[in-house]
């Protein structure tokens, strides 16, 4: 990936030009928003973002919106910190602990505290932990018997999982034929690979459909953030005999972009005569967290125990933001993009991310995330890079494919499209898209 790296700063330089009243508008919005988090967290902030429209006062601004929120973010974890650091993991007897909101939180010992009101949703300690739980439990509700498993599933944790639980007793598939085959199926709506490939949920729910038989439908909804309604593709769904899953890694799109603990939420739903199932799964479930100490710690549910989380806005926000960025990009001539909802448009196939191919060596995505950050830094911001996605701004990462020694570029969005945002459109407008602008003016630091 060579190019002029003067010309390319220009020509960012140019664009981000052209677009300071969208910006501004932008930095308004999450200025406000933070004021609320922060009001609501009773954290105080004394910054203030500038109202002047040029480039070096939208930069001054971006940096500023970081600092808030790494405000907001410490100054939450320092209240908790000092709410909770004087209880032992096993607290003296008929000492009253609750939330820094009243909630009260029962328990002589951290490893079986149990504070959910729905015994129909639970919390782990993560994703996977609520994923091995239901493998555990299936194996309960299996009673022994050879079933056969459709994992539409390429998650590397998940993916590893799975071979773990393997065995004899129990078959695993990784690709869905139409006939009424299998026991239960672990489905991500769009899976967590190379290709963000669709998983074909039409020809699933036909299928479910037309059987009669015991089914267990386990999906991880952590790239939606929101719930399937199975009512729209599942008919007559009170009187089939199946119990539905739903788990979802909380620390992506649940808490602001700010990752304050890792937490998987696990809900079900029985129907038809699997109802009677219902009570035994509550039990088990509950003393396989207890046993395996994959609840959460007193701590981490102080932390979340806040009306911030699980804010729907904030989903929708970072849903609509790569939505975005992928109209603005999909036409360069990236030699190919994997982005599911821009070909689907199904609310189950949005994801927070899009992945670029550029067909090249590893060299050309290090050489792409290098130039981003530096040029960010050269303006007098800065894009960072994590291994994950939700964040409030822009993030970068690349790996290469568990099936071959393919890369890819993976761009999340984030919640608010800042300068950094415009910053990565314009750098592949530069490279792909074939409109770049000549500058003569000199490179200035902002």
């Amino acid at each position: 990936m060579n190019f002029d790296n003067d010309a390319c700063v220009k020509h960012i330089v140019y664009k981000l030009e052209q677009n300071i009243t969208t910006i501004f508008e932008e930095q308004k919005e999450e200025y406000r928003t933070l004021k609320k988090l922060a009001k609501n967290f009773g954290i105080s902030i004394e910054k203030n973002v500038r109202i002047n429209k040029d480039l070096r006062t939208l930069i001054e601004n971006e940096n500023v919106l970081r600092k808030i929120e790494l405000i907001i973010r410490e100054g939450w974890e320092e209240k908790v910190f000092q709410h909770t650091k004087s209880y032992y993991k096993s607290p003296e007897h008929e000492k009253i602990k609750h939330t820094l909101t009243g909630k009260k939180v029962n328990f002589e010992y951290e490893r079986i505290i149990n504070i959910e009101d729905n015994v129909e949703s639970m919390y782990f300690r993560s994703g996977m932990a609520a994923i091995n739980a239901i493998l555990n439990c299936w194996n309960l509700l299996a009673r022994g018997k050879n079933l056969k498993a459709c994992i539409l599933s390429s998650y590397y944790e998940t993916v590893q999982l799975i071979k773990m639980v393997s065995s004899d007793s129990i078959k695993i598939f990784r690709s869905f034929q139409f006939e009424d085959y299998y026991d239960l199926y672990l489905i991500e709506p769009v899976q967590a690979d190379y290709y963000l490939t669709i998983s074909n949920l039409d020809e699933i729910f036909k299928s479910i459909n037309q059987s009669l038989n015991f089914k267990v439908l386990v999906f991880d909804l952590s790239f939606m953030g929101t719930s399937i309604d199975y009512r729209k593709y599942i008919e007559n769904l009170s009187e089939k005999n199946i119990i539905i899953f739903e788990i979802e890694s909380m620390l992506k799109l649940h808490q602001l972009g700010m990752e304050f603990c890792n937490c998987g939420r696990l809900s079900f739903k029985c129907f038809g005569k699997a109802q009677a199932l219902k009570d035994i799964i509550v039990k088990y479930l509950e003393k396989y967290r207890t046993l395996s100490a994959t609840n959460l710690d007193y701590f981490s549910y102080t932390l979340l125990d806040n009306r911030n989380f699980h804010d729907i806005n904030h989903i929708n926000k970072v849903l609509k933001n790569a939505d975005i960025f992928y109209e603005w990009i999909k036409n360069y001539d990236i030699p190919h993009i994997y982005f599911p909802f821009g070909i689907s448009k199904k609310s189950y196939h949005k994801t927070p991310m899009i992945n670029l191919d550029f067909g090249d060596n590893e060299k050309s995505y290090i050489g792409f995330v290098s130039t981003a950050i530096s040029v960010s830094e050269k303006l007098g911001t800065k894009i960072i890079s994590h291994n994950s996605f939700g964040f409030r701004n822009i993030n970068l990462e690349y790996f290469s494919s568990e099936a071959n020694d393919n890369f890819i570029l993976r761009i999340s969005p984030g919640a608010f499209r800042g300068v950094q945002f415009h910053i990565v459109v314009f750098l592949l407008h530069y490279i792909y898209g074939g409109d770049k602008y000549e500058s003569s003016h000199e490179i200035t630091h902002y």
